[in-house]
């Protein structure tokens, strides 16, 4: 849910729902299917990490042939998860973390129009900044991400 309340929707696969997680899956059906600052061909998969407790998300982008292609992480302001549906706060930031080392930062001038007009509040502004801060010192969260997708793959 955006934060002036649209919703978007796209069809997850859940892989993992515990105490502190939830992963989801999500497969891409063509290459122009979402406009990305990286090229993501027909056929990859992401796999979505949100924590209950943490103030991002992280999607890890993979080709059919399983190269990495990159991790974008999202600001969220929570998340809520009926057993089917997946609702999560989105905070407007995004960083696309690249294998390569390099961060591409998505829609700073929206966010802070939205902190201009009064459309988020100091929390969840707070809430943004601590995901940013995890955007700029990725290799933990890479590290993290990485033993997740072994214990997935192990299911």
């Amino acid at each position: 849910m955006k934060v002036d309340g649209t919703v978007a929707e796209y069809p997850c696969e859940l892989v993992l729902r515990d105490s502190r997680v939830v992963v989801i899956r999500y497969r891409f059906s063509g290459p122009d299917e979402f406009r990305t600052p990286v090229p993501i061909p027909r056929g990859s998969n992401s796999l979505g990490v949100y924590w209950w407790r943490r103030p991002y998300g992280v999607y890890r982008m993979r080709a059919p042939d399983g190269t990495w292609l990159a991790d974008r992480l999202e600001a969220v302001g929570g998340i809520e998860f009926d057993g089917s549906v997946l609702v999560v706060r989105d905070l407007i930031l995004d960083w696309w973390l690249l294998p390569d080392g390099r961060r591409i930062e998505e829609d700073r001038d929206e966010f802070e129009e939205a902190v201009r007009r009064g459309l988020l509040t100091p929390q969840m502004i707070s809430m943004a900044m601590r995901a940013e801060r995890a955007a700029r010192r990725p290799r933990r969260l890479r590290a993290e991400l990485a033993r997740l997708e072994r214990a997935v793959a192990a299911i």
